[in-house]
């Protein structure tokens, strides 16, 4: 089962001044990419070397440092995304991991820490009856997006960073008469009152949970409890 399936993960190496600019300047570009760089190691924590599902990263070409990300996360499965908008990126992702002969695939941002194992199991067994699964974010996009075939035109023309993006994908969808289904609506943590939201919400989570972030909370402790 595991090699059937496979997540990818999209990410950047985490320099200073390019990764998580919107929490700027409530943070400095320090504190950004430390951390961004515990989201990175609490996902990787998460959802490397599990069941049902090979973990794959697709980092960005942009300033891509392996021995970085070395430190950080489990490079044993990667490749560089491809193309000039974030569509073909995606659309690139899918075609090298379906070439690679893996039957359903999920693609995920690195934005998410509310993001577990059972969220994956779960939009690999809807496509037991889907042609796709999109999970809803509350800006208007999706975190998540999975196929078991490869249709490049959900990710072809798209308002990408809008509040458009789910729906005109949804368009296509219809459009095309391929059916789809909804996971839970989940929030990209990307503004600085996202943060403090989604650190408020971890205050009241029991810290022995497995799945709690344990390296994005002891960052967020330094910022937030002061």
């Amino acid at each position: 089962m595991k090699l059937k399936n496979a997540l990818i993960i999209f990410i950047k190496t985490p320099i200073p001044g390019l990764v998580k600019t919107r929490l700027q300047p409530d943070l400095s570009k320090e504190e950004s990419a430390e951390l961004y760089a515990a989201f990175l190691k609490d996902l990787d924590h998460r959802l490397y070397n599990q069941q049902g599902f090979t973990c794959w990263y697709a980092v960005s070409p942009e300033n891509f440092h392996k021995n970085d990300l070395d430190q950080i996360i489990h490079m044993d499965n990667y490749f560089l995304q491809y193309g000039s908008d974030l569509g073909k990126r995606m659309d690139h992702a899918f075609q090298f991991l379906f070439s690679k002969g893996y039957e359903k695939i999920v693609l995920i941002g690195s934005d998410l820490l509310s993001i577990t194992s059972d969220t994956i199991r779960q939009a690999l067994e809807g496509l037991e009856s889907e042609d796709c699964i999109l999970g809803p974010s509350k800006d208007g996009g999706y975190y998540l997006i999975a196929l078991f075939q490869l249709y490049s035109e959900i990710f072809e023309n798209l308002p990408w960073s809008t509040s458009k993006v789910l729906e005109k994908t949804i368009e296509i969808l219809n459009k095309k008469e391929l059916t789809y289904a909804l996971l839970p609506e989940h929030e990209d943590i990307d503004t600085y009152k996202e943060l403090n939201s989604y650190y408020q919400e971890l205050k009241s989570k029991p810290k022995s949970d497995p799945d709690f972030p344990k390296h994005s909370w002891k960052i967020l402790n330094k910022i937030f409890a002061h």
